[in-house]
């Protein structure tokens, strides 16, 4: 099972903010949209990512070190609480 993190990247000298997604060696960053809250940046940039990869399904996110967000593919019929 593959996983997917996203995570936020504050504005820089060249660029503004940012959130990045990774997975398996494949990476995407999107511009942060200031209209949006910043759990729905992250939804677009694991969303993008997913695609490129060609992951479908519904993903559960969860924290990761580092202030990041870590994202996994579930099941129909699993559940995403903890036993």
């Amino acid at each position: 099972m593959a996983a997917i993190f996203t995570k936020y990247h504050g504005p820089g000298a060249i660029h503004g903010s940012r959130v990045s997604a990774t997975c398996e060696g494949t990476k995407v960053v999107v511009s942060f949209d200031d209209a949006k809250s910043t759990f729905h940046n992250h939804i677009e940039a694991m969303r993008k990512c997913a695609a490129r990869r060609r992951m479908s399904g519904t993903f559960v996110a969860d924290d990761a070190p580092g202030g990041a967000l870590v994202w996994v593919r579930i099941r129909p019929g699993d559940t995403h609480e903890a036993p």
